[in-house]
């Protein structure tokens, strides 16, 4: 099994999701996430000029069989040509804690 991390910025998250589910992921978490910049944005804070190096986006975490792997990060990246960033974690163990049921059996 494979974990695949996706940062996306949060107008996109939605398409992102509808892909996934349109293309038979049975379920996924999307979750806000904070993301350093390098140059970093002026805003005003009360008033005042502030400069702020961390930018609002949402990160989609899915846990896919090894065999679907290739295919869901197709999708993804196919989605997201524009912009994001994705990373694939092996997943040593699963076990879905409510029904007991381990590896494959629990997605």
């Amino acid at each position: 099994m494979k974990l695949l991390t996706v940062i996306v910025d949060p107008a996109r998250a939605g398409e992102l999701t509808r892909a996934l589910t349109a293309f038979g992921v049975p379920g996924f978490t999307v979750s806000d996430a904070y993301a350093t910049v390098a140059h970093g944005s002026v805003r005003l804070q009360r008033g005042r000029p502030t400069r702020t190096y961390l930018r609002c986006r949402s990160r989609v975490e899915l846990v896919v069989d090894d065999a679907d792997a290739a295919d869901v990060l197709r999708v993804i990246v196919r989605v997201l040509a524009d912009g994001g960033r994705v990373w694939v974690t092996p997943v040593v163990a699963f076990t879905h804690v409510r029904t007991g049921r381990r590896g494959i059996r629990a997605l």
